[in-house]
């Protein structure tokens, strides 16, 4: 990010800290969650008393994020009663995440932003950690993955995708994996952009098709193309609500008065 000599002099006071956004990417029915988003999105889904959705925002504020944006599509209406202001995907039945992130392209052209899976919960210790990552792009990725994608299904693989670091940077991400020796990590659903990583995006969709591609796909897309992606790693403290038995797991978890790694809940 490049500041200006005012804006430096104002850091260095202590005068001035620079903004960091949250984008929750939420257009998305999730239908794989059944009945449970008849009448709602799937970051509306409750989890330990709270919505999903609620959980990240709650999280981001303790974690230092000083904005927070929405993107949404279906039951967009149940979104904007969280209060927060609400971007729209008007074709969110027939695209991915990747076009629910261009339609915010006046958020993330302007400051640094953490950008967030709505189906998702995590500790707000992520979300400070990401805040003070300085790189343009970086995400971050969970060493304890295959504890709780063993808790999840009865064989992780099935779900799992390759992931690799070489010093700290990111190396390959989301192929189907031949065994567990390619997976040194889990991708969580976040990450951190500058402006100046988001023009670098920006630049690759004049070469991709991004209608339907997944936001895994565009990050192999980054690293085929030369750009660098900081890998940052985390151990547990988050999970994916991605079914109706990821939802009981969780709770049983969390009623089980035992600790858990994967408590998202601080």
């Amino acid at each position: 990010m490049v500041w200006s000599s005012l804006d430096m002099k104002k850091i260095i006071t202590g005068v001035y800290k620079p903004v960091t956004q949250g984008l929750i990417l939420a257009a998305g029915r999730g239908s794989r969650m059944l009945g449970l988003t008849k009448d709602r999105p799937k970051g509306m889904i409750e989890l330990g008393g709270k919505s999903l959705l609620q959980w990240q925002i709650d999280a981001m504020k303790r974690g230092g994020v000083d904005e927070i944006y929405l993107v949404g599509g279906y039951q967009i209406d149940s979104l904007k009663t969280l209060g927060y202001p609400c971007i729209e995907n008007p074709l969110w039945n027939q695209t991915n995440m990747v076009e629910s992130l261009k339609c915010a392209d006046d958020v993330l052209s302007k400051k640094e932003t953490i950008i967030s899976y709505a189906d998702i919960a995590c500790s707000s210790e992520i979300f400070k950690i990401l805040k003070k990552e300085p790189s343009d792009i970086a995400i971050t990725y969970d060493l304890l993955w295959r504890k709780l994608w063993e808790e999840r299904f009865a064989n992780p693989l099935d779900d799992a995708e390759t992931f690799s670091i070489r010093e700290g940077k990111l190396r390959d991400i989301g192929r189907k994996p031949a065994g567990y020796q390619e997976i040194e990590g889990q991708y969580m659903g976040l990450i951190k952009l500058t402006p100046q990583g988001w023009d670098r995006i920006k630049t690759l969709f004049k070469k991709l098709d991004t209608k339907m591609i997944d936001m895994t796909t565009l990050l192999q897309a980054l690293l085929q193309n030369g750009v660098a992606i900081q890998g940052i790693p985390i151990s547990g403290k988050w999970c994916e609500a991605d079914s109706p038995n990821d939802l009981k797991c969780y709770e049983a978890k969390l009623n089980s008065q035992t600790l858990w790694a994967h408590d998202w809940r601080s």
